[in-house]
């Protein structure tokens, strides 16, 4: 389509491919498959090398820094999230205080689903020692924007001014210019947003 870049690989959720076992237990993917092709299965975490009985978007890139992990948006970062969204710290980026876990919800939907709309879309960044969901990070364009953004959060107080959303910003910006083929982008501060300064 005109607004998805012709290089850009356009997610997909992939169709059932695995059944029985308790919902909720990971699995290793080895056990599953025996030729190690993530891509086929609806429930992963390929970058970690389980599986799970929970969709995932497929075919999305994973990048690295020194100290960060960052993947596509899955349901378990929903715990990570809804405490930032519900918050007055996120006031300036959709959520506040006055915001309940639905709209949560529904801003974790928001990132999957502009993945498999635009063929890329917010990263969730973990921190690579632990698994962390830590912040979202990432290239944005919803249909009303008026040019290519990159945008980012820091979901927990506790790790503010700790260089991550530097290390994050600087490795989706070369994404969005050498894999994306974007030759601009800009990021919209509220002027009262200190923390995004």
């Amino acid at each position: 389509s005109p607004m998805t870049p012709p290089h850009a690989k356009t997610p997909k959720i992939a169709s059932f491919a695995i059944t029985g076992g308790p919902l909720d237990v990971p699995r290793p993917i080895h056990s599953l498959i025996h030729n190690n092709d993530c891509q086929s299965l609806l429930f992963c975490d390929h970058h970690r090398g389980i599986c799970t009985m929970t969709p995932c978007l497929i075919n999305t890139p994973v990048l690295t820094t020194e100290r960060l992990t960052l993947r596509a948006p899955q349901s378990s970062d929903f715990s990570a999230i809804a405490p930032f969204i519900t918050s007055d710290r996120a006031r300036f980026v959709g959520g506040g205080a006055d915001k309940d876990i639905g709209h949560a919800w529904r801003i974790l939907a928001i990132f999957a689903g502009h993945w498999q709309l635009r063929g890329f879309g917010i990263f969730v960044a973990e921190d690579r020692r632990d698994g962390r969901p830590i912040g979202s990070f990432g290239p944005w364009f919803p249909g009303d924007w008026p040019e290519h953004e990159l945008g980012w959060t820091i979901w927990h107080a506790a790790d503010e001014g700790q260089g991550y959303a530097q290390e994050a910003a600087l490795a989706v910006r070369r994404h969005a210019y050498a894999d994306l083929g974007w030759s601009t982008a800009v990021s919209y501060i509220d002027p009262r947003n200190d923390r995004s300064r």
